[in-house]
């Protein structure tokens, strides 16, 4: 895909759909489900790693890396007034999650008193 393509798609994607991007450009979605798959590969080349995983959204991000790192042992401590996608990411996990009050360092405080 060229710089103009990906443009394109982005553009296409954001106001509609992933579907309807790919077939704007004449692609079909296993196409560009492979094209992703190659510039994960590329990047992680470039970057000297062993796996690289694109996430289409923030949300997506958000949820798949916590609940994929957070363990049954782990807390994680989170402000009440983070994203959904960080709780959503917290519930899917196993791991405990405390909510502390927004910008409250005391509440906070207290909060990490209760970690083991």
């Amino acid at each position: 895909m060229e710089l103009r393509e990906i443009r394109t798609f982005l553009q296409i994607a954001q106001k509609q759909s992933f579907s309807k991007a790919a077939e704007a450009l004449g692609y079909s979605q296993a196409a560009v489900t492979v094209q992703i798959k190659q510039l994960e590969e590329e990047l992680g080349r470039f970057l000297r790693k062993p796996g690289i995983v694109t996430f289409g959204t923030g949300f997506q991000s958000n949820v798949g890396i916590i609940s994929a790192l957070v363990d049954r042992h782990d807390y994680v401590i989170c402000d009440r007034e983070n994203h959904a996608s960080i709780y959503a990411g917290c519930q899917m996990s196993y791991g405990k999650m405390l909510r502390y009050q927004h910008n409250d360092m005391a509440d906070l405080e207290k909060k990490l008193q209760k970690v083991p």
